[in-house]
């Protein structure tokens, strides 16, 4: 939850700030903002993804401690975060360095044809590698709930429950490799097409997860405010029948008194 909450905060910040332009003189800077949150949805994923297969194998009330899966999950976020690390280092230092290159000023500037092909080329191969990254977690959190939903064969709840997260998450996770291969094929720059593709992608499949996690408390608390003047008549109609059972056993004690 606080991995998804972290998630919206910064999409909030990208959302306000890009298309005012604030963030134009600051590339690495927006280069960050919009792409932190991207890593910080994989590590969530991939968490969700160990909790799962560790449910997957548990038995009784005991889980299945797999030394080997856990340092499979460990290296799979470390690869995540390498490669976000790789890069802005790459952005920073090959891209933005081509600006402040030509500080001589007898010498030829670099033309700007060759800054839009370097970044281009940068684009595609870390948009490639974020698709098919994108892509391999969805199947991997799709066999993984596919092989749970199979041990939960007794409980329809958790089978549903197992059910819909997969489809919101690995069916959010797919459209969003579709969104950004089409931006790679049509080679278009839309803040609206973006906001689009990351509203969809990110904020409302987070807001379809907690909706999901948290229905039952949602329910029951419509219905506890739905019982609320019942149980306010039901308390009066207790007090009432207490005070009827009181003065008829008075009375009976005052009719025992005389036949005496």
């Amino acid at each position: 939850a606080i991995l998804l909450f972290l998630v919206c905060v910064f999409r909030i910040a990208f959302m306000f700030t890009y298309p005012s332009g604030e963030l134009d003189d600051e590339q690495v800077a927006e280069f960050i903002l919009f792409e932190f949150p991207t890593f910080l949805l994989f590590t969530t994923v991939i968490l969700a993804t160990s909790y799962w297969h560790r449910l997957a194998n548990r038995k009784g009330f005991f889980y299945e401690t797999q030394v080997r899966s856990l340092v499979m999950y460990f290296l799979a976020i470390a690869s995540v975060w390498l490669l976000f690390v790789i890069v802005i280092i790459v952005y920073a230092e090959v891209i933005l360095d081509e600006d402040t290159s030509t500080a001589c000023l007898g010498r030829v500037p670099a033309p700007l044809n060759k800054q839009e092909e370097d970044t281009r080329t940068l684009a595609i191969v870390y948009q490639s590698i974020v698709i098919f990254f994108t892509f391999l977690l969805s199947v991997i959190f799709a066999y993984t709930s596919y092989n749970l939903f199979n041990v939960s064969k007794s409980v329809n709840r958790a089978k549903m429950f197992i059910f819909r997260l997969a489809v919101i998450i690995v069916g959010s996770f797919l459209l969003r490799c579709v969104f950004f291969i089409i931006l790679l094929a049509v080679d278009f720059t839309s803040s609206v097409y973006l906001f689009i593709t990351l509203f969809i992608t990110e904020v409302c499949m987070i807001f379809a997860c907690q909706l999901l996690f948290n229905w039952k408390y949602i329910v029951s608390c419509g219905q506890a405010r739905r019982i609320l003047p019942s149980g306010a008549n039901l308390s009066s109609t207790t007090r009432r029948s207490t005070m009827n059972s009181r003065g008829a056993s008075h009375l009976n004690t005052m009719n025992s008194m005389d036949d005496d």
